[in-house]
């Protein structure tokens, strides 16, 4: 079966959604936990 220059596009395409997918959703949570971990700090220094 020879690879079609189309089915590799899609094939690519799919590929780097799915890791751009999982690399946002790291980086949401990063963001997060350090917004947690910023207001934990916030509330240790009031109390």
């Amino acid at each position: 079966m020879p690879a079609q220059p189309l089915n590799i596009l899609v094939a690519l395409l799919i590929g780097f959604g799915a890791w751009f997918v999982v690399a946002w959703a790291v980086a949401t949570a990063a963001v997060d936990v350090r917004k947690d971990v910023s207001n934990i700090d916030r509330n240790e220094t009031v109390c």
